[in-house]
């Protein structure tokens, strides 16, 4: 991973060296995208290199439009500023997530979206919203189709969906 760190950065380099059209902007948000993710592992949720990532890969993807296949970058942001602590910006940033993939009609993607939800909101101790958000995750789970989901986010948002309310169930006083 900290290879994969140096390449990226390394081809970032590379492309700060050509013109700033649309292409260059496109590739640039697929290394600061995958990046952040090499950084989580590298460097931990929380570290600042991390949050650059994912704070630049958020600029370039607002700027081009905000492309579906990049949809997981806001629930990088999420859990870079949840760990932190920030918990009012990790819910924004969940709160977008659900939006766009309500708007955009895509089951997938609000997968994802109530699953990152439902763990800020656990790691808030709002556990019946929790609660509510991973059993819709765990609902719409059922009607897609999401190994491209895991090769974009880097997760599984079923079985993570699964983790997490088991612990929000036990702290609501059920842990059978």
């Amino acid at each position: 991973m900290a290879e994969a760190a140096a390449q990226f950065q390394k081809g970032l380099d590379q492309l700060s060296l050509l013109p700033d059209d649309f292409a260059r902007q496109r590739q640039e948000l697929e290394f600061y995208s995958a990046l952040g993710a090499v950084l989580q592992a590298v460097k931990g949720f929380a570290a600042p290199e991390t949050g650059y990532a994912y704070g630049r890969a958020r600029q370039l993807w607002e700027q081009l439009g905000s492309p579906s296949e990049f949809l997981h970058i806001p629930r990088g942001q999420s859990i870079y500023h949840a760990i932190r602590g920030q918990f009012d910006l990790a819910l924004q940033m969940d709160q977008e997530l659900l939006r766009l993939s309500s708007q955009r009609n895509d089951p997938a993607r609000l997968v994802l979206a109530h699953y990152s939800s439902g763990r800020t909101l656990m790691f808030t101790g709002k556990f019946l919203s929790s609660q509510s958000h991973l059993q819709k995750a765990l609902t719409l789970n059922q009607t897609v189709s999401h190994s491209s989901l895991i090769d974009q986010a880097g997760v599984d948002p079923y079985s993570n969906a699964q983790a997490v309310l088991s612990s929000v169930y036990f702290c609501l006083g059920y842990p059978d």
